[in-house]
């Protein structure tokens, strides 16, 4: 039995990538919401109306489309509990190549918030993403 994503429930993509660009013109470029629709389909519309509430449509750094609500999202409604799957797997931040220090400790910050990671924490979080980059 295959069960589809809920992500990737969209019947008419077209019509869906529309709404969203008239329905979020306001608040995001066409850019942004397409990354959204690309990465995360039918919760498009969730992760932006949570982005509202939590002051967190603005991007993780200026060279990558990630939002900063993509980690909070990731944290709240998809049980990330590691920088490392927040990286790699929830955004694929990290997948194109390392996203620079910025990028790296916004997510750290955001992340630290959300789930009270004290200091030494967060850097054992930090360390384990940059050593997977010392062997690429």
């Amino acid at each position: 039995m295959n069960t589809p994503l809920k992500e990737g429930e969209v019947s008419d993509l077209s019509g869906f990538r529309q709404q969203c660009h008239s329905q979020y013109a306001s608040l995001l470029t066409p850019e942004l919401i397409d990354h959204l629709i690309v990465n995360h389909g039918a919760e498009t519309s969730a992760l932006i109306e949570h982005g509202k509430d939590h002051d967190s449509l603005a991007r993780i750094s200026p060279e990558r489309n990630t939002l900063e609500v993509e980690v909070d999202y990731a944290v709240r409604h998809e049980m990330a509990r590691t920088l490392d799957d927040v990286i790699f797997r929830r955004t694929g931040l990290g997948t194109i190549g390392h996203p620079g220090p910025k990028a790296l400790q916004r997510c750290l910050d955001i992340m630290a918030e959300i789930l009270d990671w004290d200091e030494d924490e967060q850097q054992r979080q930090l360390a384990m993403v940059e050593e997977r980059y010392q062997y690429r």
